[in-house]
């Protein structure tokens, strides 16, 4: 169990690190438009200071988030420790605009700041949604920003008001976080439940596909995909050996049929295939170019045809 949930740790820690890599532009622009909100509100120093915090922890998460957005390689466990706690670490500079916002005099100022941090709700949702990890760990301190707010507005005597007013909004929040849990966890079993889907649809059209390509009696190739089973070898051993192709047909085949019935043939053109298929050998292929009424079978081999291999089947 351990060893499982370590691996949807490093599967989570790569998917986050790639997704944070590719965001880097945009999450920097929209920190430097926050700075200038909290300078335009007066708070031009706790700005600067949460805008230079966000440029240092990119600095060092870039690297970090690139190492870790290498699919093709496993990522470390001590790499995807770092991918955690510098993503998480980011959320802290990245929702103290909303604290600063809060302690503004100004209605404006102070939606901003929940905007800003309703935006950064939608955000993790949307983009950390299928990785649990990530997305419960930056919800977590998110929610917890929105009370520090209402707390510091609770305290500004221009909004100053009765105490059950509060009491209301801070339910209010309650509702809204249990909300959102809810229909992340719904989001989850969704994605799920259409994974499922995709997997059945994929396996069942893979079934469908490898019997159209088989014959139904025999088990054996249709003649549609010896075709292109001879076409492939023909390519691959141009420049060698060459391979060999033998057209069987059985005969007197039909008396088997009308006089020991036609289950007696099915059983008799089913051993031919066995047969002909231990005859071949591993590298060989073998399939039945005849429908119901036409019996013979073809096989190819990667080598020159030698007299043995026309022996009779008895």
């Amino acid at each position: 169990m351990f060893r499982n949930l370590v691996d949807q740790f490093l599967h989570q820690s790569q998917i986050a690190g790639h997704i944070s890599g590719r965001d880097v532009v945009k999450r920097v622009g929209t920190a430097g438009m926050m700075v200038g909100v909290c300078g335009i509100g007066g708070f031009w120093v706790q700005g600067l200071i949460a805008g230079l915090c966000i440029i240092l922890l990119e600095l060092c998460a870039y690297p970090l988030n690139k190492r870790a957005s290498r699919f093709e390689k496993r990522l470390e466990l001590g790499t995807a420790i770092c991918v955690f706690l510098v993503n998480w670490g980011a959320m802290i500079p990245f929702l103290s605009f909303s604290v600063i916002l809060s302690q503004s005099s100004s209605l404006p100022l102070i939606l901003c700041g929940y905007l800003w941090a309703f935006g950064i709700f939608i955000h993790v949702s949307n983009t950390f949604g299928l990785l649990p990890l990530y997305n419960w760990s930056q919800m977590t301190p998110a929610f917890g920003t929105i009370f520090i707010m209402l707390w510091n507005l609770s305290r500004n005597e221009t909004f100053a008001t009765m105490p059950v007013h509060w009491v209301m909004t801070v339910m209010l929040m309650i509702v809204y976080i249990v909300n959102t849990f809810d229909t992340m966890n719904r989001q989850k079993d969704t994605h799920q439940a259409l994974s499922r889907a995709r997997e059945e649809a994929n396996t069942r059209l893979m079934e469908l596909e490898r019997l159209s390509r088989l014959d139904s009696l025999t088990g054996l190739m249709n003649r549609r995909a010896f075709d292109e089973v001879v076409q492939s070898m023909m390519h691959q051993h141009a420049n060698k050996q060459g391979i060999t192709v033998f057209l069987i047909d059985l005969d007197s085949f039909k008396p088997i049929n009308d006089s020991y019935s036609h289950e007696a043939g099915d059983a008799v053109l089913r051993a031919v295939a066995e047969r002909l298929g231990g005859l071949v050998g591993q590298n060989g292929k073998v399939g039945r170019l005849g429908g119901t009424n036409l019996p013979s079978c073809s096989a190819a081999s990667p080598r020159p045809a030698r007299r043995e291999d026309l022996r009779p089947i008895s």
